[in-house]
């Protein structure tokens, strides 16, 4: 490749040499015409000695690559599926826990890839704040709403710092 630049670069230059030495437009026309006919035989016999087979292998080498960032862009897609719809769970765990007066200071969601292709919630982890406990009524709408079972939410209790 550099040494196919470095020929058109050649024959640009003696274009322009050539050209600014000759005084006569008749013969300026005959300069561009022979650089010109010069240029169109370098592009064709680099086009004649092009290797088609090392081409077709270079593409096949890029669709591979795009095919890997295609599943890459994919499994990138549902992770992001997965914290939004967690980060959704935990708001409407926290709104609900308020709205029945059951102090949280945080709540999560264990979420599973299902056969059908979507995420589903399987366990919850609450964190309730300084003595309060459990509550009954939040795990009965974790189970009606979200389908988690009073055996998988966890209880914990808020840290004090």
């Amino acid at each position: 490749m550099r040494a196919f630049l470095l020929s058109v670069i050649g024959i640009a230059l003696m274009e322009l040499l050539l050209s600014a030495c000759v005084g006569s437009e008749s013969m300026k026309s005959m300069v561009h015409l022979l650089c010109g006919t010069a240029m169109a035989v370098l592009v064709l016999s680099r086009m004649i000695g092009f290797d088609y087979a090392s081409y077709a292998a270079a593409i096949n080498r890029t669709n591979g690559s795009q095919l890997w960032s295609a599943e890459f862009a994919a499994e990138s897609g549902q992770q992001l599926n997965r914290r939004l719809i967690e980060d959704r769970c935990r708001a409407y765990i926290l709104d609900k826990a308020a709205g029945m007066d059951v102090l949280l200071s945080d709540a999560a969601v264990t979420l599973v890839w299902s056969t059908d292709g979507y995420w589903y919630p399987t366990a919850a982890t609450l964190v309730s704040a300084a003595g309060q406990g459990r509550s009954e009524a939040l795990e009965r709408m974790l189970e009606s709403d979200f389908g988690i079972p009073p055996d998988q939410v966890e209880w914990r209790e808020a840290d004090s710092d």
